[in-house]
């Protein structure tokens, strides 16, 4: 059984897109491993841990959200400051594209997904709901820059209920493992950052 909001929150056919990627703690500023749902009005990150339970970690309100930036120039363009990304702890970090800064009213949460393609998803997924006619400036930002533009990574597996009704199966722990395999732990557990970002507002 896993631990976090109530079901009823993020139902299994509201779910519409879901995968790992390294984000940025507000406080400490460290990079931890979490698991993202996308559903029409939320993100939701969790702790996973192989063997063990998914721990909602925190919300963010898709209302709230001003922009979706990715890649490292532009976001540093954006933030006019230096992001300093885990490229030694997670490698897919040094590798264009791969960075995302999910820019809200309040603050601006930087993550790392495991590829381009998988942060491009990431990307066209939250635009469709923020931006749901599109702009000028989305759609340049949609230009093809890889290949195999149009697979779904998940599309396969048909992931779609959230890990709030699955807990962390089999597939999911195989992906942890995988993505655990890249990262070099090199940071001290201040999972204490995120207590009380778990509220959704």
């Amino acid at each position: 059984m896993s631990k976090g909001r109530p079901e009823s929150i993020v139902g299994g056919n509201d779910l519409l897109f879901s995968g790992l990627m390294m984000k940025q703690g507000s406080l400490f500023k460290n990079w931890r491993l979490r698991w993202f749902e996308l559903t029409p009005t939320h993100i939701f990150y969790f702790k996973c841990v192989v063997g063990s339970s998914a721990e909602l970690k925190g919300t963010i309100k898709l209302s709230d959200v001003v922009r979706i930036v990715r890649g490292n120039e532009e976001i540093g363009h954006l933030s006019k400051k230096s992001v300093k990304w885990p490229t030694k702890q997670y490698p897919p970090a040094s590798k264009p594209k791969t960075t995302i800064a999910i820019v809200t009213k309040k603050r601006t949460y930087y993550t790392v997904a495991p590829d381009r393609l998988h942060a491009k998803k990431w990307e066209k997924a939250i635009n469709a709901i923020i931006h749901p006619h599109g702009t000028s400036e989305q759609s340049h930002t949609f230009v093809a820059d890889e290949e195999d533009d149009d697979v779904d990574p998940y599309a396969d597996r048909q992931r779609r209920q959230t890990v709030m009704k699955t807990g962390i199966d089999e597939e999911l722990a195989n992906d942890i493992r995988e993505q655990e395999a890249l990262i070099n732990n090199n940071n001290e557990d201040d999972d204490d950052e995120e207590e009380g970002e778990a509220k959704t507002k």
